[in-house]
């Protein structure tokens, strides 16, 4: 199957709607089996261009190059956890700390197997890592491995830079004026309006993204991070505890805390252990 063959066929199991943006609601019983059988023959089609190994062989170098970045996100978590133990908490390192043991904990994944830098690794511009992909198909495969995404990770270099969605229409306003600036994602989805950082917008966005965290609710992602060494550090810097989740405020300075109306313990609520297990398909 051509390559442009198995972008139609992405195409049309993930968006529904004349504007492309995405449905997850759809096709998806059908969506593991579709996406297996286009990137293995995506793999197999481009292996005669770029040089790579025979079909038969691409399956086995994408799971040894996907523990390879696995295994480098491993490294750079311990490297962040050791870091955050010994910093004072009321220095700036700290924020840093909190985002750093964050950015590289793969256990906010639905599966426990994908950090946010499993798709924005340092060594690649805060690209994708996995060098087979790259070459090919591009889509990063998500915690649920037969799951890709949608789109090629934009770098998250820059991210924090850039302002909220605007518009500007006067000369001198901006750098540029009857243009759009800033927001984050390649559509500019994340606009930062609501809670004043399109940084901030974006990081919601993955954990509960069925194509990559695969998160089912916000809460999951709370729930983890209750578990995790951190969690102090997180609640001496952030304010409440993890447990205890409030919806955040235009402005506010925890701008990344997660937004849910669960507002009790979660180690009373039997439920949300079962809700946010793993998944398979």
């Amino acid at each position: 199957m051509p390559v442009k063959n198995v972008v139609s066929l992405q195409r049309n199991t993930f968006f529904s709607t004349a504007s492309g943006a995405p449905c997850y609601a759809r096709s998806m019983s059908l969506r593991p089996l579709a996406i297996v059988a286009a990137v293995l023959t995506a793999l197999g089609a481009s292996s005669l261009l770029v040089g790579h190994a025979p079909a038969k062989n691409s399956e086995q170098t994408l799971q040894t190059q996907i523990a390879q970045v696995e295994a480098e996100v491993d490294t750079r978590e311990r490297a962040a956890l050791a870091q955050a133990s010994h910093v004072y908490v009321a220095s700036p390192q700290a924020m840093v700390a909190v985002g750093k043991v964050l950015f590289f904990d793969k256990n906010l994944s639905v599966n426990r197997n994908t950090a946010c830098a499993f798709c924005h690794i340092p060594e690649t511009g805060f690209q994708g890592g996995i060098e087979l992909i790259n070459r090919t198909i591009v889509n990063q495969p998500g915690s649920v491995r037969t799951r890709f995404s949608l789109r090629k990770p934009p770098s998250a270099a820059y991210a924090a830079f850039s302002p909220p969605l605007q518009y500007p229409t006067k000369p001198g306003e901006a750098k540029c004026s009857h243009c759009f600036i800033g927001g984050n994602f390649w559509d500019v989805r994340a606009t930062g309006l609501r809670l004043g950082n399109p940084a901030a917008a974006q990081a919601q966005g993955s954990p509960l993204n069925p194509t990559e965290m695969a998160n089912r609710e916000p809460a999951c992602v709370v729930r983890r991070i209750s578990q995790r060494p951190y969690r102090g550090l997180f609640a001496q810097v952030l304010g409440p505890a993890p447990s205890q989740t409030t919806t955040p405020r235009r402005g506010s300075a925890p701008k990344f805390r997660v937004r849910t109306t669960h507002r009790g313990s979660f180690r009373s609520q039997p439920p949300i252990a079962y809700a946010c297990s793993r998944r398979s398909t």
